[in-house]
């Protein structure tokens, strides 16, 4: 070996090193540009994930924001907009990775996904149902606050000398007291629907109201006839006292003589 490189010219020598040179170099060029073209996919790839987990983080705080809301227009929107934003990004790394061992993650991260589709569509029409059933409150809240509004402008009407007015005031006090209870109840329960709560909210009035109060009589105003007929016992009544009353002739008193 060291003869044959001996006898070689220097010309060839020269060539035989630089040509060894750049085969080397040329290598390290290959396995420099191999490992950087791995490092670029595997930072896009990085890149993805980040990405799909910034979907994910906006899709909780729709979410969140959908629960605070009480699942209003605006928020569901909101929600539905991230839900598919989050649900393309996880089918854009589903198609882009090929290891197996990712590809079978994104799989039962899909299944995931499925069942939380699944969930929240039951919540939007748990809202739904929760919103109609407000709004009805509301409306019945609203005639049961007129219908009693009604109720104390006819007892109101009544003769401060019936015997009647000042208890069916009280009973009406007190059902407007249980009212005014029960709206705050069912707030505390719109706000925190908790089995806690949920007990405190009674479907019937712990404050029974005397069933001897004749209730049909409030639903329309009084006429001015009942009222003219109570007055008669009172003024006949009266009349033997206004006679009572008459003044008596004075009798001149006797002169001392």
């Amino acid at each position: 070996m060291n003869t044959w490189f001996a006898n070689l010219s220097v010309t060839r020598k020269l060539a035989l090193g630089f040509g060894l040179v750049l085969a080397l170099t040329l290598a390290l060029a290959w396995t420099a540009w191999s490992g950087l073209g791995s490092v670029i996919q595997r930072s896009s790839w990085m890149s993805e994930i980040t990405q799909l987990n910034a979907t994910l983080t906006n899709l909780r705080i729709a979410r969140l924001q959908f629960m605070l809301a009480k699942g209003d227009a605006p928020s569901t929107e909101r929600l539905l907009t991230n839900l598919d934003i989050y649900l393309q990004q996880q089918k854009k790394l589903l198609g882009t990775f090929t290891n197996p061992v990712n590809v079978k993650l994104l799989q039962e991260q899909d299944r995931y996904n499925q069942d939380y589709q699944r969930s929240l569509a039951g919540m939007r029409a748990a809202y739904a149902v929760a919103a109609k059933v407000r709004d009805q409150v509301a409306v019945e809240d609203q005639q049961l606050s007129e219908l009693l509004a009604t109720m104390r402008r006819s007892i109101e009407q009544l003769p401060e000398y019936d015997a009647n007015r000042f208890p069916q005031l009280q009973a009406l006090t007190a059902t407007h007291g249980e009212l005014l209870r029960l709206r705050y109840l069912l707030e505390r329960y719109d706000s925190a629907p908790m089995p806690k709560s949920n007990r405190r909210c009674p479907s019937v009035s712990p404050w029974p109201v005397p069933a001897w109060i004749p209730w049909s009589r409030f639903l329309v105003a009084p006429s001015k006839k009942p009222y003219a007929v109570s007055r008669r016992p009172w003024r006949s009544s009266s009349r033997p006292c206004r006679r009572s009353r008459a003044p008596r002739p004075i009798s001149p008193a006797p002169v001392r003589k």
